[in-house]
């Protein structure tokens, strides 16, 4: 919406509920389901030994910002 009203686009109440999120975020069922296809999609892209190597790297990362968080 800031965006849209910085570049002059007109707004209008609709009076209606345009996106309905969740309260408190994703469920672990929805979250798993979704990291499972994200895994899919870089598998197709680039092939299963990068994208394997890609999320050992998203581990250690993790890992490395909770090890630092804690410090």
């Amino acid at each position: 919406m800031k965006a849209g009203k910085a570049a002059g686009l007109p707004l209008k109440n609709v009076q209606a509920v345009v996106a309905n999120y969740l309260d408190g975020g994703m469920t672990v069922k929805n979250h798993r389901a979704s990291l499972k296809e994200r895994f899919a999609v870089m598998r197709s892209h680039y092939g299963l030994p990068l994208t394997l190597v890609m999320h050992a790297w998203f581990v250690l990362r993790a890992v490395g910002h909770k090890l630092n968080k804690g410090a």
